[in-house]
């Protein structure tokens, strides 16, 4: 195989191909600095540290006789990829947040490397002392996994002082082991087993369907596909590469029913979203605040903030008039490997994704966190994540018009995204500038109308959130609800 062209991992082909028009799989993110990084300092760094390393920002995919490669892009430069940028006047926050909202809702050219960094000098609004500077970033999720693709924005930047280690959001503060690292513990221990399995399974499922000649790999539709396929055949299929004494794949053919359980319960944002996205955030939450009111709970820093998502969830829906509602299924990304001082070069996906339902129908905050300890337990204690994992496996190997109606199909049994993203305990910089705050945006899939990413950096946490402007015309009185529940339970700071 040439240097100058590398196949696409199964597992990055599937994000490749899951684009649609009203949910693209860009991952965003935003810091901003007080001082303003000079252009050809940041343009260095980016060069350095990400371009020359990582061979992917520099490639393109490319479709060769059926199958997928990155292919080094004969007419890169990094003024394609880097732009700097001047809002227009009066350059405010609003401003900001339409370009960015408009950014991310823009697709990246597949001519091209997949990725897109703007700085834009002069925005008003963010900081008390005046105007700041801000990078943007986008990256398509083939790239890499959220994770990932934290590391690699952070590996921009320098620490401000002597050591600056990476805490995670979701660390359990009495020493427990956190969700992460249950999942990865779980996920990994079987990860060989697993793939000769998805891929016997895929051959059984496919020859079964084949056989039963159901017309299923021409329908590239979610409705579709539901009905053409016979979900419960597909289940059968699997399952009958299981034994009685492999509990592996027994498991792994029980997640194969995701594919038929209820969607997600309908409520005041149900149904296709449209193109359009706003990109919001909430800061100034305490990981301090957050850490002592996890130990008065007897709870981990991600079941408080978690608690904290359901109960601006409940006030948002009772505020629309729907009181009826008491669970929201979330889709949980988790990292299958730990942090690595040394991003691989090849970067890609590595993780899966667990399903949590918010009680969103519990009012009482004490209560309300209780339940989310209970379930956030269960799943620490299951084997959803490796069966799941499993699943992912299947579904990466499967033709791409099953694969990704199979993906909008599981998608649409959840409301949305939700993730935990670690970011460094102490003050960083790029090109010397100190990075104020940190914010970053998950993609949906399917029919769902929103996503909220958690990160934390130097002692707070900063609430990302992308809603569709279809489906939730009032984003602003989304994070007016999340925020008063967080004030509420006294995790905001208030100056």
């Amino acid at each position: 195989m040439s240097e100058r062209r590398t196949p696409i991992r199964v597992e990055d082909l599937t994000w490749l191909n899951m684009d649609r028009p009203n949910n693209l799989m860009s991952v965003s993110g935003l810091m901003w600095f007080r001082e303003a990084p000079t252009a050809s300092n940041v343009d260095a760094i980016v060069q350095e540290r990400i371009v020359e390393r990582f061979p992917v920002f520099s490639r393109r995919p490319v479709e060769v006789d059926g199958s997928w490669f990155w292919e080094d892009d004969p007419t890169f430069s990094l003024d394609k990829h880097l732009h700097h940028v001047t809002l227009d006047p009066p350059g405010d926050l609003g401003a900001l947040q339409r370009h960015i909202s408009a950014g991310h809702a823009e697709p990246l050219p597949k001519d091209q490397a997949l990725w897109r960094f703007e700085l834009i000098n002069g925005v008003h609004g963010l900081d008390e002392a005046g105007p700041v500077s801000v990078l943007f970033a986008r990256f398509h999720h083939a790239m890499a996994d959220g994770i990932r693709l934290v590391q690699l924005l952070l590996s921009l930047l320098d620490s401000q002082a002597d050591a600056a280690p990476v805490s995670r959001v979701g660390h359990v503060a009495d020493g427990r082991q956190s969700l992460a690292d249950a999942v990865r513990t779980e996920a990994w221990r079987s990860v060989g087993q697993l793939g000769d399995l998805a891929t016997g399974a895929v051959r059984a499922g496919l020859t079964t369907v084949s056989s039963a000649r159901l017309p299923t790999l021409r329908v590239p539709t979610v409705s579709g596909l539901a009905r053409s396929l016979s979900p419960p055949r597909v289940v059968d299929a699997i399952a009958g590469v299981s034994s009685p004494d492999n509990r592996l794949v027994n498991d792994w053919a029980s997640a194969s029913k995701l594919l038929v359980s209820p969607p997600a319960p309908r409520t005041v944002w149900s149904g296709a979203p449209g193109v359009e996205k706003t990109l919001l955030w909430i800061g100034g939450i305490e990981l301090t605040q957050v850490k002592a009111r996890a130990t008065t709970g007897s709870a981990t820093v991600n079941d408080v903030l978690v608690s904290a998502v359901a109960g601006g969830l409940r006030r948002y829906l009772e505020d629309c008039g729907d009181t009826r509602t008491r669970d929201l299924p979330w889709m949980i990304p988790v990292a299958l490997k730990s942090l690595e001082d040394n991003l691989p070069r090849e970067l890609g996906n590595h993780f899966t994704l667990v399903n949590l339902t918010l009680p969103v129908g519990i009012a009482d905050p004490v209560d309300r966190l209780e339940e989310v300890k209970r379930r956030m337990t269960r799943l620490k204690n299951s084997d959803e994540a490796l069966m799941v994992f499993g699943l992912g496996q299947v579904v990466a190997r499967a033709p791409t018009a099953v694969s990704v109606a199979l993906t909008n199909l599981v998608a649409n049994h959840n409301t949305g995204v939700m993730s935990n993203v670690p970011g460094p305990v102490a003050p960083m910089s790029l090109a010397g500038c100190e990075v104020l705050t940190v914010v970053g945006w998950n993609p949906t899939s399917g029919n769902q109308p929103i996503s909220i990413c958690l990160f934390s950096y130097n002692g707070e946490v900063t609430m990302g959130l992308c809603t569709d402007n279809l489906r939730i015309p009032d984003p602003h009185l989304v994070a007016h609800h999340l925020a008063a529940e967080l004030a509420s339970e006294d995790l905001v700071h208030v100056t």
